[in-house]
């Protein structure tokens, strides 16, 4: 027994074949529109990760500068707590000293100066 196809049925074969074989160049050129864009999208999303690696570089010597100066700035307030202080305590002995009677403090003779008679 002989399989006979008819050439109308042939054509249509044909034709489909023709068709899908121009869906597949079709969908082979998307393919390789969408792995030239996958390529240029990784190249910019490169770029952009070293523009932002960059910018957080220079955010991070900007925040040890700031943290620089305020360890120079507390130490600056610790000095003149330190030094206000001490001019607290002086201001302090002064005033316990003026606040003794005038026999409890020292009197030094004052000597006349030679040649002065």
């Amino acid at each position: 027994m002989e399989l006979t196809i008819g050439a109308d049925t042939a054509q249509q074969i044909l034709a489909l074949l023709i068709n899908m074989d121009k869906k597949i160049d079709a969908m082979t050129t998307r393919v390789e529109a969408l792995e030239i864009n996958l390529c240029d999208f990784r190249k910019e999303v490169r770029e952009e990760l070293r523009a932002l690696g960059d910018r957080v570089s220079i955010l991070e010597k900007k925040v040890v500068m700031v943290e620089s100066r305020q360890i120079d700035i507390e130490q600056k307030f610790t000095a003149m707590d330190i030094q206000m202080e001490s001019r607290f305590y002086s201001l302090e002995v002064l005033l316990d000293k003026n606040a003794e009677p005038p026999a409890a403090r020292k009197t030094v003779p004052r000597q006349v100066a030679k040649g002065r008679d």
